[in-house]
C-alpha cells in the first residue's frame, strides 16, 4: 500500500508536465519538451495550444511532417489565428520536397485560410451573390449590344465562371472533410493496390497532405489535391 501511494505521488499532474515541457523547449531541450507533450496527449488531453507547442517543437527537431501534422489539428481549436498559420507556412515552405510543388501548396493554403476564417455558410452565400450579379450583368450587356460576337462573350463569361465557382467549390469541400492527414515519412511510394506486391504508381513526400479516401488491412487509399491517388501504408499517415 504504502508502495503504490509513492508511486502515485511521483506521478507528475498534467499542469507539471505542461510546465516541465515548456521550461525544456525555452532551454532548448526539444526532445524533452516534445517527449512531455506527447504524454500530455497520450492521456487524452487536446486543445490548441499543447498542438500548437507540438507543432512548434517538431519544426524545431527537423520533423516537418510532424510539424505540418500538428498545426493542422491546432487549426481545429484555433481558426483563424495567424501565428499559427504563419507557423503551418514555414513548416510547408521548409519541408525537404516543398519546391517541387510550390504553386499547389500556396493555393491549398490560402484556401485553408479562408475556411477556418470564413463561417461554412458564408461561402454559400457568397457565391450565390458573384452568380446572381454576373447573370445580371450578362442580361444588360446581352440587351444592350444584341449581335453574334456579344452572345459569344456572354456564354464564354458564363460558362469561365461557372467553371470558377466549381473549381472553388471543389477546393472547399476537398479540405473540408474530416478524413486528412499528412505524409510522415520523408519519401513514401503510392501503390495501385494495397499491398507491396501491387506497382509504384507515384512518391509523396514529408508533409504532403492528402484526402483519406478508404482502409484496408493496413494500407490507405489516399487522394492528393491534384486528382492523384493510390494506396499507402497506413503508418506512413498522420491523421489530422
Amino acid at each position: 500500500m504504502n508502495t503504490v501511494f509513492l508511486m502515485f505521488m511521483l506521478v507528475m499532474s498534467p499542469q507539471e508536465t505542461w510546465e516541465q515541457a515548456n521550461r525544456d523547449y525555452t532551454d532548448g531541450k526539444y526532445e524533452a519538451a516534445l517527449t512531455g507533450y506527447l504524454e500530455l496527449y497520450h492521456q487524452g488531453i487536446e486543445n490548441g495550444a499543447l498542438f500548437f507547442n507540438m507543432g512548434n517543437t517538431c519544426f524545431k527537431l527537423r520533423k516537418m511532417g510532424y510539424a505540418v501534422l500538428y498545426f493542422e489539428k491546432a487549426q481545429a481549436y484555433l481558426p483563424g489565428n495567424e501565428d499559427l498559420s504563419h507557423n503551418l507556412n514555414l513548416a510547408l515552405a521548409a519541408r525537404p520536397r516543398a519546391k517541387t510543388d510550390p504553386n499547389a501548396d500556396q493555393m491549398e493554403a490560402k484556401i485553408r485560410t479562408l475556411m477556418h476564417t470564413v463561417p461554412y455558410l458564408w461561402v454559400y452565400i457568397l457565391t450565390a451573390v458573384l452568380l446572381g450579379l454576373s447573370g445580371l450583368a450578362w442580361f444588360v450587356l446581352f440587351y444592350k449590344h444584341p449581335g453574334a460576337k456579344t452572345r459569344v462573350a456572354v456564354f464564354s463569361l458564363g460558362l469561365l465562371s461557372l467553371l470558377l465557382m466549381g473549381g472553388v467549390s471543389y477546393q472547399y469541400h476537398y479540405l473540408q472533410k474530416k478524413d486528412r492527414g499528412v505524409v510522415l515519412k520523408s519519401e513514401e511510394p503510392i501503390r495501385s493496390g494495397p499491398s507491396s506486391r501491387e506497382d509504384v504508381s507515384f512518391t509523396v513526400y514529408e508533409g504532403k497532405r492528402v484526402k483519406i479516401l478508404a482502409r484496408s488491412n493496413g494500407w490507405l487509399r489516399i487522394r492528393l489535391e491534384n486528382g492523384y491517388n493510390g494506396w499507402i501504408r497506413e503508418d506512413a499517415i498522420g491523421t489530422i
